[in-house]
């Protein structure tokens, strides 16, 4: 059993793109420019730019990715060999900042250029299996599919990029906490009036250790900074999520929880610790009921995998954006229960799940 599931997980990540550098194309520039800030707990590489080992002294900068004009929803489209901006995503600019202090003004003048809504930033956490380059192209790849206003913020912590490095992953995400609460603050002195926390996989878990720590240190701040949680397949144990919603006490609003019923990478997490489940594979609320969380169970809609359900399936993707409104709705408390095209929203107790509609 324990050979099956290796060789499964190694199945599993043969298709990933290997461990890469940015690309830097600086006469590439377009009008698909996202301009993607970042935050590290890496440490410098030479070939890399940052790799996996660990940094005490958090790295800061931006690039600006653009995004190739033929370029299908769901996809990342890796620089080969030889790079082209028409057809592979690859960054025309990079700036790194000395300190935080020089992060924090070029983020404020980036909040400047938003005229519209308030200044909100996502701030997206990777997962297990990621390196520096992974993590800048998908929050670059997330924030054009979904069309997202926000600004765009990625904070990196030192996996070890390897299909049997996850312990390794998972003493390296505990020591980058301080790092992530540190990005944080910055985003928010630097005049972020709302922050969505998006963490997937093993940067779930990393999330929601940063906002427990925050909340018994001072609640009252924490949900002053933090506005909305959203855990894509979330390696965490249910029992520890408990503890860790009791321990935080009043939510960010919303906690959306995306799960799949069907993610191997973390059955195999389950197997590991000898436990069930993980957070994201629930199938529904019903172990969390007590507390108002919001799910969605994207089993049907697996695609390459199924641990990246959300931002690799172009029909989810699409589903997702139309369905923005129900989730605000839910959020604000309304007693609308009205149904999600083919699909209806689901209360138990404190908790509601967002039924998908059918894949046709």
């Amino acid at each position: 059993m324990r050979l099956f599931l290796i060789l499964s997980l190694l199945f599993i990540t043969a298709c990933a793109p290997p461990v890469s550098q940015i690309t830097r194309l600086p006469d590439a520039s377009a009008p698909d420019d996202i301009p993607v800030f970042f935050a590290t707990s890496r440490a410098p590489d030479l070939v890399l730019r940052y790799g996996a080992d660990r940094s005490e002294v958090t790295g800061y900068g931006r690039y600006d990715v653009s995004v190739p004009p033929a370029h299908e929803s769901g996809q990342i489209e890796w620089p080969r060999r030889t790079p082209d901006a028409l057809q592979h995503f690859v960054a025309t600019s990079e700036n790194l900042y000395p300190g935080p202090a020089e992060f924090r003004h070029a983020l404020s003048q980036e909040f400047r250029k938003r005229t519209r809504g308030k200044r909100t930033a996502t701030i997206y956490v990777h997962g297990f299996l990621n390196s520096f380059a992974d993590g800048i192209y998908r929050m670059a790849q997330l924030s054009h599919d979904f069309e997202s206003p926000d600004v765009s913020v990625h904070y990196s912590w030192p996996s070890a990029s390897h299909p049997l490095g996850y312990l390794h992953d998972r003493d390296s995400m505990l020591f980058a906490r301080r790092g992530l609460e540190e990005l944080i603050h910055e985003v928010k002195a630097a005049g972020a009036e709302e922050i969505l926390l998006v963490g997937h996989s093993m940067g779930g878990l990393l999330s929601m250790e940063v906002i427990r720590t925050m909340a018994l240190r001072n609640s009252r701040q924490m949900l002053g900074m933090i506005d909305g949680v959203v855990l894509i397949s979330a390696d965490i144990d249910v029992d520890v999520f408990r503890n860790q919603l009791h321990d935080i006490g009043d939510l960010p609003d919303p906690l959306l929880l995306i799960t799949s019923d069907r993610d191997p990478i973390l059955r195999l997490s389950a197997w590991i610790t000898g436990l069930d489940q993980r957070v994201g594979t629930l199938q529904g609320p019903e172990d969390v009921s007590d507390f108002e969380v919001l799910v969605i169970n994207t089993g049907d809609y697996t695609t390459r995998g199924g641990h990246f359900n959300v931002g690799n399936s172009p029909e989810l993707i699409e589903t997702m954006q139309r369905m923005q409104g129900v989730v605000a709705s839910l959020s604000d408390h309304s007693d609308s229960r009205a149904g999600v095209g083919a699909g209806a929203v689901l209360i138990v107790q404190n908790a509601a799940q967002i039924l998908l509609p059918a894949v046709n």
